[in-house]
């Protein structure tokens, strides 16, 4: 079976990619980050700051023309940390979160890991906490996360992969 997206390491020459996606979500960014739109500064910032805390970027694009379609910061610990796993607005709604969720979820195992932990943000209508729930994470403490001087109110939640 042919594959449709890669996943690979984040380089410099994709911050504007990266850029791109974040700008095509912008309600995302007016809930998590209290702004509209990033710019090259910002993800170069963000990088440099996730990498510092053992965070990565890993860019998803489709297998045929390169494309970035979305792109998961996470770090590789025991539970994976999976930060952000952010989709092209335009390609969100029609199943490819779940897909490539999926995807993530078996190179994890691959790699041997037991479970994967995620902070979601849910002081909102339409938080995301459901669509992880369907996707068999449970829900842990609440907490106060801090992005670009934004406090939000989150879920921490668990999927054990054993």
């Amino acid at each position: 079976m042919e594959r449709r997206y890669i996943f690979r390491r984040a380089r410099p020459e994709d911050a504007g990619d990266i850029v791109r996606l974040y700008n095509s979500n912008p309600c995302f960014l007016e809930r998590h980050l209290g702004c509209r739109a990033v710019d090259g500064t910002f993800v170069l910032q963000e990088w440099r700051q996730m990498k510092k805390e053992g965070f990565s970027t890993t860019v998803i694009a489709d297998a045929q023309t390169g494309a970035a379609v979305g792109f998961i910061d996470c770090r590789d610990s025991e539970p994976v940390y999976l930060s952000l796993f952010l989709l092209d607005a335009a390609l969100q709604g029609k199943g490819l979160g779940t897909e490539l969720y999926r995807e993530f979820e078996e190179m994890q195992r691959r790699r041997g890991r037991k479970g994967i932990r995620i902070d979601v943000v849910d002081d909102y209508e339409g938080n995301l906490v459901p669509f992880w729930k369907r996707r068999g994470f449970e829900e842990g403490e609440e907490i106060t996360l801090e992005w670009g001087g934004k406090a939000s109110r989150a879920r921490v939640m668990y999927r054990d992969l054993i």
